[in-house]
C-alpha cells in the first residue's frame, strides 16, 4: 500500500483523472451518488482565479491584461487558446496556478475530514501535471477512444475541431494514464458497463480505505525505503526548510524579478537624495492617476491620492471599498540615505586647492568615503526664496569630486589610528578645484575662481550656502553585480530598495478592500526627527484629515490597521560571518526578510511585533507565493539598529519590519539580490490586497 500523507488529513485520498472527453465527470457523479465525498478540482481552479484573487493577479502580472475581461474576471477563452497552443506558456500558467489549487484542495479535504469522511475522491484532470498525485493513496484513470473523446468535446464546448485536437494533444497519452493508475475505467459509450465497473471500484475503495485506517492504527515495522521516505516527509512537515530562492522559482519568475529591478535601478539613479526620490515618486504617482489631495477635498472608494511634505516625504493612498475605520494597510519606508552634507560655510582654500567642508549624515564608516568619484546634489535657496537645483557629477561629461587620502608611504602615523578614526570627520573635505582667478594680487584666488564659476552658472554667492541643502553622494549609476547579474551594486539601497517596492506595490493596487497607504519618509538615518521625519505629526495629520472625510477618527482607524515597516536588514557576509547568529540572520537570495524585532541589546528601541500579527503575515506571504525569511541585525551583544516601525506601532498599529537583506549596508556601494527586491514588492502587493 502507498503511504502518502493524504495532505496531512488522515483521509484516504483517491485521485480520479483521465483523458479530456473520456467521461470523468460521469464517473465522478456515480461515486457521489454512492455516498463518496467528491472534490471537483475544475471548480476549485475556477475559484482560485476569480476576480481579485492572488492567483489571478499573479497570472495577469505574467501574461498581461489580455487574460482579463473588463469586469476583472478571467477571460477563459483567451487563456484556453493561449495555453493549449503554446507549451511554454502552458507551463508558466501551470506553475502559477497549481500551488493555489493545491492549497484550496487541501482545505477542502480538511473540511471533509472534520465532517467525518474517511475517504475523498479528488476529481482532477491535471492530477499529474499539478503534482497532487503525490498526496493520493489510489489513482483511477478514465479513458476512451480518441474519436469518441473528440466528439464529446465538440458537443460540450463551443470550439473548433482543431482546438479540440489541440486539447487532446496537450494531454498525456492513453498509455501514460494506464501505466500510472491503480485502476482504469473504459468509457466508450456503454452506461451499464460503466456503472457496473464503477460499483466494483467503490467496493474496492471501501476495502482499501479500511486497510488504510487499520494500517494507521497498527504499529509495525516498515520497509527501509518507506522509513526513509517517511523520515524525509516528516522532516519536511515538521522542520523549517530554507532554500535559495533561485531553486524555488522557475525561469519565468526569475526573469520577472530581473525585469522589475530594471525599473528599480532607474528609481535609484534618479533618487540620489530624499528630494529627488520624492519628486520622482510624485511623477510616477501622477502617471498612475494619483492626484494631490488636501484637507477638505472630496474623496471616495477607488480614489488615488497623495500629499507631499516639504518636498522630502510623501504619503499616498488608494481608498478601499471597506469603511476606513476597518483599518488601513500601511507600508512605510525611508528615502534618505547616509551621505556627506556640506556645512553652512563650506567653501575654503588651502595650499591653492579649493575644498568644501562636510558633515556626515547618518551612520557611516568615514574611511569608505575617500578617493571615490563623488557627485553633488541638492538645492540652494536665495534670500528672495528662489530655489536653485544643483546636480553635478552624474551626467555624462560632468566633473566629479573626491575626498583625498594619504599614500601608504606617508601614512605610518595614520595607520596607527583605530579604524574608526582612520579618517576623522573634519578630514572629509571635498576637493573641488585648483586653478586660481587670474590675478597677481590677493589671497584665496582658487576659492574666488570656484565662486565665480558657481555664480555664472547658478547666480549664487558664497552667502547663499547659508540656506542650502547640498549632499555629497557617490557618482555613477546602479549596476548589475556578478557574472550572473543576480545582484545590484549601487548607492542608496538603504532604504530606497524598500521604498521603491512599497511605491510600486501601491501603484499597482486597484480597488482594495482596505485603504492602502504608503509613506516615503525622510530623516530615518538620524532618528526620524524633524518635520519631515516620522517622529513629526505629518502622517498623523494626514490620517486625521482623511478620517474626517469619512466621518471617523484617526485613532479608530489606527487601532484596526496593519503596517509593514519596509526597511533593510543586514545579510550574512561570509567574510565577516562572526557578527551573525547563522540560525537567525538573513541571507541574500532567500527572499524578503521579516524581523519581529530590531533594536539593540535587550531589544531597546524595538516595537517587537506580536506573535499574532507575525502569524497573520506568515499566512499571507505563504498563500501569496512570497518567498520570505526571518532575520535580525547581528548577534545579541553586537548588533543593533532601529527603523520607523516603533513610531508607527506607537500609534496603536500592528507593525512588523520587512525588507531587503543588504551587504555592505551604509557603504557608498551597497549590494542586494534582485530576487529579494522583487519578493519585497510581492509582499507589499499581497499585503495591500489582503
Amino acid at each position: 500500500m502507498k503511504h502518502p500523507d493524504g495532505m496531512g488529513t488522515g483521509v484516504f485520498l483517491i485521485g480520479l483523472t483521465g483523458q479530456t472527453g473520456a467521461g470523468k465527470t460521469t464517473v465522478s457523479k456515480l461515486f457521489s451518488e454512492n455516498g463518496l465525498a467528491v472534490i471537483n478540482a475544475d471548480e476549485t481552479a475556477k475559484a482560485v482565479v476569480a476576480a481579485g484573487t492572488p492567483c489571478l493577479r499573479a497570472l495577469s502580472q505574467v501574461f498581461g491584461q489580455a487574460i482579463l475581461l473588463p469586469d476583472g474576471q478571467m477571460n477563459r477563452k483567451a487563456v484556453a487558446a493561449m495555453i493549449f497552443s503554446d507549451p511554454v506558456r502552458r507551463e508558466q500558467y501551470q506553475a502559477i496556478i497549481y500551488p493555489y489549487i493545491t492549497q484550496a484542495i487541501r482545505e477542502s479535504v480538511r473540511q471533509f475530514a472534520a465532517a467525518g469522511h474517511r475517504a475523498v475522491i479528488l476529481d482532477a484532470p491535471t492530477l499529474f501535471e499539478s503534482g497532487i498525485y503525490r498526496f493520493c493513496h489510489m489513482i483511477l484513470s478514465v479513458i476512451a477512444d480518441r474519436e469518441i473523446r473528440k466528439n464529446r468535446i465538440l458537443s460540450r464546448d463551443p470550439i473548433t475541431e482543431e482546438q479540440a485536437e489541440q486539447r487532446i494533444r496537450a494531454q498525456y497519452s492513453e498509455a501514460f494514464f494506464r501505466s500510472h493508475a491503480d485502476a482504469v475505467l473504459e468509457n466508450n459509450g456503454d452506461p451499464a458497463a460503466l456503472r457496473q465497473h464503477a460499483g466494483e471500484l467503490i467496493l474496492r475503495i471501501q476495502q482499501e480505505t479500511d486497510l488504510y485506517h487499520n494500517h494507521l492504527n497498527l504499529p509495525k515495522e516498515e520497509p527501509i525505503m518507506d522509513q526513509k521516505e517517511n523520515l524525509k516527509a516528516l522532516k519536511e512537515s515538521l522542520l523549517t526548510q530554507k532554500k535559495h530562492a533561485a531553486l524555488v522559482l522557475d525561469d519565468a519568475q526569475i526573469a520577472q524579478a530581473d525585469a522589475f529591478c530594471e525599473d528599480y535601478k532607474v528609481f535609484l539613479d534618479r533618487s540620489k537624495t530624499e528630494r529627488e526620490a520624492a519628486a520622482y515618486a510624485a511623477e510616477l504617482l501622477e502617471q498612475k492617476g494619483f492626484r494631490l489631495w488636501k484637507r477638505g477635498d472630496a474623496v471616495k472608494a477607488g480614489d488615488k491620492i497623495y500629499t507631499v511634505n516639504r518636498k522630502k516625504a510623501i504619503v499616498a493612498a488608494v481608498i478601499g471599498t471597506d469603511p476606513l475605520d476597518s483599518g488601513i494597510r500601511l507600508s512605510a519606508a525611508h528615502i534618505d540615505s547616509p551621505r556627506l552634507d556640506l556645512k553652512q560655510s563650506p567653501l575654503y582654500e588651502d595650499s591653492e586647492l579649493a575644498l568644501f567642508k562636510t558633515h556626515y549624515y547618518g551612520g557611516i564608516k568615514k574611511y569608505q568615503w575617500t578617493v571615490l568619484p563623488l557627485a553633488l546634489h541638492g538645492v540652494v535657496v536665495k534670500k528672495d526664496g528662489t530655489v536653485i537645483p544643483i546636480s553635478v557629477g552624474d551626467d555624462e561629461g560632468d566633473p566629479i569630486f573626491c575626498v583625498t587620502d594619504l599614500l601608504p608611504h606617508l601614512a605610518s602615523e595614520q595607520v596607527k589610528r583605530p579604524l574608526a578614526q582612520g579618517i576623522k570627520g573634519e578630514e572629509l573635505n571635498l576637493l573641488i578645484g585648483s586653478r586660481p582667478f587670474r590675478s597677481d594680487e590677493g589671497s584665496d584666488l582658487v576659492k574666488l575662481r570656484i565662486m565665480q564659476i558657481l555664480n555664472e552658472k547658478y547666480g549664487i554667492t558664497e552667502t547663499d550656502f547659508l540656506s542650502a541643502e547640498l549632499e555629497v553622494v557617490p557618482a555613477g549609476k546602479a549596476r548589475d553585480l556578478g557574472f550572473d547579474r543576480s545582484m545590484i551594486g549601487g548607492y542608496g539601497h538603504d532604504d530606497r530598495v524598500c521604498a521603491y517596492p512599497a511605491l510600486a506595490a501601491l501603484l499597482d493596487t486597484e480597488n482594495p478592500q482596505h485603504t492602502a497607504v504608503a509613506i516615503l519618509t525622510d530623516k530615518e538615518e538620524i532618528g526620524s526627527e524633524g518635520n519631515t521625519g516620522l517622529c513629526s505629526a505629518y502622517f498623523h495629520d494626514f490620517m486625521k484629515d482623511l478620517s474626517a472625510a469619512f466621518g471617523t477618527q484617526a485613532h479608530t482607524v489606527f487601532a484596526n490597521s496593519q503596517c509593514l515597516s519596509a526597511d533593510v536588514t543586514a545579510a550574512l557576509d561570509p567574510t565577516f560571518a562572526d557578527v551573525n547568529d547563522r540560525r537567525n540572520c538573513a541571507y541574500l537570495n532567500y527572499g524578503v526578510c521579516m524581523m519581529k524585532y530590531t533594536g539593540a541589546r535587550g531589544k531597546s528601541g524595538s516595537s517587537d511585533a506580536s506573535a499574532e500579527f507575525i502569524g497573520k503575515m506568515r499566512s499571507l506571504f505563504d498563500n501569496s507565493g512570497v518567498i520570505w525569511q526571518t532575520g535580525e541585525l547581528g548577534k545579541v551583544d553586537i548588533g543593533g539598529g532601529g527603523t520607523v516601525a516603533a513610531y508607527l506601532a506607537n500609534l496603536n498599529i500592528d507593525t512588523v519590519d520587512v525588507g531587503v537583506p543588504v551587504l555592505s549596508m551604509h557603504a557608498p556601494l551597497e549590494v542586494v539580490s534582485k530576487i529579494d527586491v522583487y519578493m519585497t514588492y510581492k509582499a507589499v502587493a499581497a499585503f495591500n490586497a489582503s
